[in-house]
């Protein structure tokens, strides 16, 4: 058996010897071809299964990391997407592959997504994985969709004004008649095709209102954009948790519950921060 693999090793030692003499450069570009393919799945395995050798959950039942400077743990039934710093470039790498890599207290989260009740501040556990609440995207919809952003994907502090700034350039902001509680009302006019004046143009946006707070430095604190079209129309809340932590939650919702969004804003902040975790032996306790 053994003189039978020598027979064979030597047959493709010899094989390689004369592949090379008659071509040497396809030889190079095969052997840099295999040795480049070996590099991407050595870093394909270790962003997969590599981080899971010898890793344990670091809070049972929670995923744990950094958002934006605050340590948080967030219950795993309540997510519905989650990215970690180093899944987004792994993603802009080389695509999603493998399995995903278990969370700990050094992880940068970037991004996830819960549901959140308007009026009694509930975090909705899902009891089978992709299940969403009742009545979600209704017009009767209670729940409010909780977008967080902070890391990599934080646009920086003071971006609300730049929001405004640019609703101001490019929207030709038109301020309406009577003003939501708290909020200056406007409607976002498009300028003409041909640059020429504005129009409330007849498409899908064409009834984007905007609505916005200000502290008493000038500064925006809310920026609530919303639709007007369809049976449901909905409202996009951005609120800003900086200097708390350098993260945003993008707040959507169905527009009759728009008179409600400090109540929203309110449970969609404490909703958020409940998460804190002041220090990680707190998982043991």
């Amino acid at each position: 058996m053994f003189s039978n693999i020598r027979k064979q090793r030597d047959r493709l030692v010899e094989f390689k010897r004369k592949f090379y003499v008659r071509y040497p450069k396809t030889y190079r570009m095969v052997r840099s071809i295999i040795i480049f393919l070996l590099v991407i799945d050595l870093l394909l395995w270790w962003n997969g299964v590599g981080h899971l050798i010898g890793s344990s959950p670091v809070c049972p039942g929670y995923i744990v990391g950094d958002m934006g400077g605050m340590l948080v743990k967030i219950p795993r039934g309540s997510i519905f997407l989650v990215e970690r710093d180093r899944d987004a470039e792994q993603l802009k790498l080389i695509g999603d592959f493998g399995p995903t890599p278990k969370f700990s207290e050094k992880s940068k989260i970037t991004s996830f997504a819960i549901y959140v009740h308007s009026k009694t501040g509930e975090i909705f556990m899902q009891r089978n994985s992709g299940q969403k609440p009742k009545n979600a995207y209704k017009f009767n919809d209670e729940w409010i969709n909780v977008g967080v952003s902070s890391g990599i994907y934080y646009p920086s502090n003071h971006f609300l004004n730049r929001k405004v700034d640019s609703a101001y350039k490019h929207k030709l902001p038109v301020r309406m008649k009577q003003d939501i509680a708290g909020l200056e009302s406007y409607q976002l006019w498009d300028p003409k095709h041909d640059g020429e004046g504005y129009i409330y143009t007849p498409e899908f946006l064409r009834s984007k209102d905007a609505f916005w707070r200000k502290d008493k430095f000038g500064n925006v604190q809310t920026y609530i954009s919303c639709g007007t079209e369809g049976g449901s129309p909905r409202c996009e809340q951005l609120v800003d948790l900086y200097p708390k932590t350098k993260t945003v939650l993008d707040l959507a919702y169905s527009r009759h519950l728009l008179h409600q969004w400090q109540h929203i804003e309110k449970v969609s902040r404490q909703a958020i921060l409940s998460m804190e975790l002041k220090d990680i032996s707190e998982c043991h306790s």
